[in-house]
């Protein structure tokens, strides 16, 4: 999985303008809708596996509302109505998309940076106005046996890809020898087999159900402005979200442990 640029792509339940695809002719796929998010915010919280905990045990990026809380109750936290911006292109998403972060670790004296994550393709061969981030993937529902009457209900399957810069040092052939590589997860794992990511519903309204039926009829997964509110690339990125837990995420400086004291496997 680790590669100059790597990319990470796994099932989880336009130009520089507004428009993904303004121009170009090719409004992409039918099956799926696909769009970048910039980052939110990085930071050691996770309210799905560890709510309320503060700092959770290992390290997230975090994409989408800015109501991003270390508790997600439902009761008192409605994405949709408590948050004011979202890092997702389309107005209308604001879920949580998060996943652990990857880290280098230094042949030469052992010390941790966190890899940065850089903005994804489209088809008409420009990058996705996002800073960091995941693209996000709903692909239509598996129309194979039918479903069972306990669970009737088709709902579309969740794709995250995400795209990590490792050029320039991090690339080193010498790093690579005797099947050794010095890449490492935020939760310690150095073999990629532990990828994992969490989601948190919170599309407005029928947005979501929106573009699902409209795939193909006006929506597509390079363009679905007809059916789906749109910001500009400079707006959704300008959605962040100040670290509940403060700490270093080794952005820019070298760490001597992995944010928690993770030991890498």
């Amino acid at each position: 999985m680790f590669w100059q640029t790597v990319a990470f792509s796994a099932y989880f339940l336009g130009d520089a303008s507004a428009t993904p695809q303004a121009g170009g002719g090719n409004s992409g796929s039918a099956d799926f809708l696909r769009f970048g998010c910039s980052q939110l915010v990085v930071e050691r919280t996770d309210p799905l596996v560890n709510p309320g905990l503060l700092p959770s045990p290992h390290m997230h990026q975090v994409v989408g509302g800015n109501s991003f809380n270390v508790t997600m109750d439902p009761d008192s936290i409605d994405p949709p109505e408590t948050s004011t911006c979202t890092s997702c292109i389309y107005t209308e998403d604001t879920s949580n998309y998060w996943t652990a972060s990857i880290y280098f670790k230094s042949p030469e004296n052992g010390t941790y940076k966190r890899v940065p994550q850089m903005a994804n393709g489209r088809l008409n061969n420009t990058l996705l106005e996002q800073d960091g981030g995941l693209t996000i993937y709903y692909m239509r529902p598996f129309s194979g046996d039918k479903c069972p009457s306990t669970h009737p209900v088709r709902i579309p399957q969740v794709m995250y890809e995400i795209m990590y810069d490792t050029r320039g040092a991090m690339s080193d052939p010498k790093y690579f020898k005797d099947g050794k590589q010095p890449l490492v997860y935020s939760f310690g794992d150095t073999t990629g087999y532990g990828a994992h990511g969490d989601y948190l519903f919170g599309w407005k309204g029928d947005a979501l159900q929106r573009a699902m039926d409209n795939l193909g009829k006006g929506c597509a997964s390079e363009d679905c402005t007809k059916i789906l509110k749109i910001q500009a690339g400079k707006d959704a990125i300008a959605c962040r979200k100040e670290q509940q837990a403060h700490e270093d995420v080794g952005n820019s400086n070298w760490l001597t442990e992995i944010p928690g004291n993770v030991q890498a496997q």
